[in-house]
């Protein structure tokens, strides 16, 4: 049998306990751990290592994946000052939970910002961690003020995370901010 918390951390230092029963992990020795202390309960069937990104903790808690400056600040890419936890989650998800508390999150919570996208697949509610670079820069460039994407965009290049032939890709994929994009 695999070892629970290093399959956990290969996942991204969040888990599903479907994921865990098919790699052979059974539930009572998650919810072992999770009572010894070992684990943290993100939300229901959603454990998370000790150690896991707080960011991807949060996000997984909301009931989504980090996207927007959220998702690019955990790869390092400079990101607005004051900016918010910004969580991609399907269009048709409901029980969205408070980041820090996990309990319901308000229409208009100050704390996060929704970004409801259709991107996830139908059998998980969410997929933990962060959505691709190319996604989240997508989601920065129509979440964004002008000033504040083009100083995320020039980090995510100059942190290596996007090329110049991407540029290009990018604009494409926002036509309203091309011209922003080849300056």
């Amino acid at each position: 049998m695999p070892e629970p918390i290093s399959t956990i951390r290969g996942l991204g230092g969040v888990a599903f306990v479907g994921q865990l029963r098919e790699l052979g992990i059974g539930d009572r020795l998650v919810r072992a751990l999770w009572r010894a202390g070992r684990l943290e309960r993100v939300r229901r069937g959603w454990y998370a290592t000790l150690d896991a990104n707080q960011l991807v903790v949060r996000a997984a808690r909301v009931g989504g994946s980090l996207t927007c400056v959220s998702g690019l600040a955990c790869r390092g890419v400079w990101q607005p000052p004051g900016s918010t936890l910004h969580v991609s989650v399907p269009i048709r998800s409901r029980h969205l939970k408070h980041p820090a508390w996990g309990t319901p999150l308000e229409s208009n919570p100050s704390s996060v910002e929704v970004h409801w996208n259709g991107r996830h697949g139908r059998s998980t509610s969410f997929r933990p961690g962060a959505l691709p670079v190319m996604d989240c820069l997508v989601e920065v460039l129509h979440c964004q003020p002008e000033n504040m994407a083009f100083a995320v965009v020039e980090s995510a290049l100059h942190q290596g995370l996007l090329s110049k032939t991407q540029l290009g890709a990018l604009a494409r994929r926002v036509p309203s901010r091309a011209r922003m994009l080849r300056f």
